[in-house]
């Protein structure tokens, strides 16, 4: 009687080498769907100018959020004081 797994050797599961070969080609396959390097240069001029528009508008956004938060950040306080003010005031009796 053949004992479990001894069809196959190394008990069934696959040699180092052709698994490390296996995952190798994997990971080349899964990065070649992301990375594509052209090998005429001026394609990259499109990407270039596109990025620069994204992050010039980025920061113009980051910097009116910065803008209003501060101004908001200000009406809170003169608010906050003039509440502190009706507090402090006697309730005057008519």
């Amino acid at each position: 009687m053949e004992a479990e797994g001894a069809c196959c050797y190394n008990g069934g599961r696959m040699p180092a080498a052709l698994a490390e070969r296996k995952s190798a080609m994997l990971q080349s396959y899964v990065l070649s769907l992301f990375l594509y390097f052209p090998k005429d240069k001026s394609e990259y001029i499109p990407a270039s100018i596109t990025f620069v528009i994204f992050a010039v508008a980025a920061v113009l956004t980051m910097r009116l959020i910065v803008k209003v938060s501060n101004k908001e950040a200000e009406k809170a306080k003169e608010f906050e004081a003039e509440l502190e003010k009706k507090m402090a005031q006697p309730k005057q009796k008519s």
